[in-house]
């Protein structure tokens, strides 16, 4: 299965950073910085982003996205992601070094689906009790 990873982050990932992701994923996409208008249709908005990706996400790529700072627009673009594959997507944490230059978290992955379980989890337990 390939392995994919895309930026959402609104950001150009620099040189380093680029060549860091190669080496662990087979795909790397970079969308260009879109605007979101929340006083607007948010799934007709969402689809037309996807539509401008040049890949389809089906599920059949193992995913990992590096999500947009605003937070509400990462929920939606999660939300819509599962919908599209029928799983959550990883999630690729970016952090500053000492250079100023945001670098990928390489040596792990966020599974929103490993976080999602632990609550069903959690959910059974405490209703069981």
């Amino acid at each position: 299965m390939k392995s994919i990873i895309i930026n959402f982050s609104g950001h150009t990932l620099c040189e380093k950073t680029k060549k860091s992701l190669s080496n662990k994923y087979d795909i790397f996409l970079e969308v260009p910085p879109f605007t979101f208008d929340f006083d607007n249709e948010v799934e007709g908005q969402l689809e037309g982003l996807f539509r401008e990706i040049d890949y389809i996400i089906d599920g059949s790529s193992a995913l990992t996205i590096i999500p947009p700072g605003q937070s509400t627009f990462s929920i939606l673009l999660v939300s819509y992601l599962h919908g599209l594959t029928g799983h959550f997507p990883k999630i690729c944490y970016l952090e500053m070094n000492a250079d100023g230059l945001y670098l990928p978290k390489t040596e792990y992955d966020i599974s929103a689906q490993r976080v999602r379980s632990a609550g069903r989890r959690f959910r059974r337990e405490i209703y069981q009790a």
